[in-house]
């Protein structure tokens, strides 16, 4: 194959016969045509195969609104018991732990050297 603005594909005939068996040849022309016209066709055109059982799983995973906001109402309660319990809660840190943090953070943003002697 060889393009007008100089890419090329040569396939010997050994490769050759061995792609048709496994190339739909009416296909891949009609991609090259409509790379010639500068298109690309969509589903609505035919390009590709039907979706199948979209709708029946849709369906069976929508909820009613009524559903979702049940859902929505228990996880907000859940949250608020959530941030009642943290509220509270007191955590400590060691000094050397925050230092030893804060070095790793400026090694970490320094290049990439060999280590200083």
């Amino acid at each position: 194959m060889i393009s007008e603005s100089g890419a090329e594909l040569i396939i010997n005939a050994e490769d050759l016969s061995r792609l048709q068996h496994h190339i739909n040849y009416p296909i891949v022309v009609q991609a090259i045509q409509d790379a010639r016209s500068g298109r690309l066709p969509q589903r609505a055109e035919g390009n590709y195969d039907p979706i199948r059982n979209s709708t029946s799983r849709i369906s069976q995973t929508t909820s009613s609104p009524t559903d979702k906001e049940a859902n929505l109402a228990q996880l907000i309660k859940e949250l608020h018991a959530l941030i009642e319990k943290l509220k509270y809660l007191k955590a400590y840190i060691v000094l050397r732990e925050l230092n030893e943090a804060q070095e790793l953070a400026d090694k970490s943003k320094e290049p990439f050297t060999r280590k200083k002697q």
